[in-house]
């Protein structure tokens, strides 16, 4: 027979093992149906690799707006000097997600 106590005991633990089970929210953005996933590139910009050069300020520009676009998004930059451009995502005018692009790479990624 199971006395109150081993019940309690084997309650907590079957609670602590559930919850331990669930799914936990991911990076910053992954709340937002993973506007920018970890890790992502803009492929129109390259297949992760590196350019001979770094891409410009209008590529930059015309990479950000492909990929964002195709989401319903918006971009303004907030920095674009240096190897890295760092640009906020807007859904109808309310910041979404903050991102760096490498222009090096193409590769794109929260930084919230």
């Amino acid at each position: 027979m199971i006395t109150m106590e081993k019940g309690l005991i084997f309650a907590i633990t079957v609670s602590i093992l559930l919850t331990l089970s669930l799914p936990t929210s991911g990076p910053a953005g992954q709340h937002n149906k993973g506007i920018t996933p970890y890790g992502d590139f803009c492929e129109r910009v390259s297949h992760y690799g590196m350019h001979k050069r770094m891409l410009s300020n209008e590529e930059v520009k015309e990479a950000l707006t492909h990929y964002f676009g195709e989401k319903g998004l918006k971009f303004e930059l907030v920095e674009n000097s240096g190897r890295f451009v760092k640009a906020i995502i807007k859904d109808s005018n309310k910041v979404v997600d903050t991102i760096i692009l490498d222009r090096h790479t193409g590769r794109i990624r929260s930084v919230n």
